[in-house]
């Protein structure tokens, strides 16, 4: 009987030793595996530091659920796959190891998808695992929870066209809430045609929400509408730099570097100056950090109070041409 009980128990024991450990890091010979199943990203990362010995900073946003997959990865690229689709930037010499000063990761943003998978899988065959609507997934990067079929971009727009016909103002106000940016665009775009000013005040309106995913679609459509004059589209760019929420503020400070001159660098200086999370600042450093504009900024941050903030100036800086020194 016992031997009958063993039996039958054996299986159940051997499958619950073997069962998979919802998070594991491993580093060895310079190589980082990763395995973990639904957890934080930010634990991930601060296990990958305690690790390797790297820095890790801007970890408070990152709770955001992820299931990763890798093997015997250099660091950096590691690293890479971790924070696809984050901004981020890599202070220091990855490869520095005795006791010298440790690389940094500064991390900054959010996905706007709910969740991710990594692996270093090969890719898996077409049409088996598309990528969130409107996310961008580089290689090694697929979405979870979208099994279901997503709507014929077709239908959508004819059905704005529709609204747009019996005069429906409603549901084409609606359509500027919609997670679909191709879809927000077009019902903008169709409220623009009947009133170009009312459509501006309904999408700055929208800048003010309280939901963050909200007032960054509005400032991403009044940026690339091409709607707005430069004085209004700058306000808003430099409302948004003083937002609550991360993202609004990292694609305000990317929209205003990339627009360059001197109103937008001026806007990014004082963003920089009252600007209390260290990631952040070094991102606005990041940004301004090839043009000339940004020497004197540079030279500012490398006296800043934050250690991160005055390594990150100290690098660049140590980058400039002797002209621009």
């Amino acid at each position: 009987m016992l031997l009958v009980v063993l039996g039958l128990l054996l299986p159940l024991l051997v499958g619950a030793a073997t069962a998979q450990v919802p998070l594991t890091v491993e580093w060895k010979a310079a190589r980082l595996t990763v395995s973990a199943q639904g957890i934080a990203l930010a634990q991930i990362l601060r296990e990958v530091a305690r690790r390797t010995g790297i820095e890790v900073q801007g970890l408070e946003g990152l709770q955001q659920r992820v299931s990763v997959r890798f093997a015997d990865l250099p660091l950096r690229e590691g690293l890479d796959k971790l924070l696809a689709q984050l901004d981020y930037a890599i202070l220091g010499d990855l490869s520095t190891e005795g006791g010298k000063r440790p690389a940094r990761v500064v991390v900054s943003g959010r996905w706007p998808s709910p969740a991710v998978s990594v692996s270093n899988k090969a890719a898996e065959p077409e049409g088996e695992a598309a990528s969130e609507e409107g996310v961008s997934s580089p290689e090694g990067i697929e979405s979870e929870g979208n099994l279901m079929a997503e709507p014929d971009p077709e239908e959508q727009r004819a059905a704005l066209q529709t609204y747009a016909r019996e005069g429906n103002e409603e549901a084409l106000r609606a359509a500027l809430r919609d997670p679909d940016q191709a879809v927000q665009a077009t019902a903008f775009d169709l409220l623009a045609e009947r009133d170009s000013q009312w459509a501006l005040s309904l999408l700055t309106e929208a800048t003010k929400s309280e939901e963050p995913v909200t007032r960054l679609q509005a400032l991403q459509l009044f940026e690339q509408s091409g709607r707005a004059d430069e004085s209004t589209t700058l306000t808003a760019l430099r409302e948004a730099l003083a937002d609550e929420t991360v993202m609004v503020r990292q694609y305000a400070i990317q929209a205003l570097a990339t627009r360059g001159g001197a109103d937008a660098f001026d806007s990014l200086r004082q963003s920089f100056l009252r600007e209390a999370d260290p990631a952040v600042k070094v991102m606005i450093l990041e940004r301004i950090a090839q043009q000339d504009e940004g020497l004197g900024l540079l030279q500012e941050a490398a006296r800043d109070p934050d250690e991160a903030v005055r390594f990150a100036a100290a690098l660049w800086l140590k980058q400039a041409t002797p002209q621009r020194r």
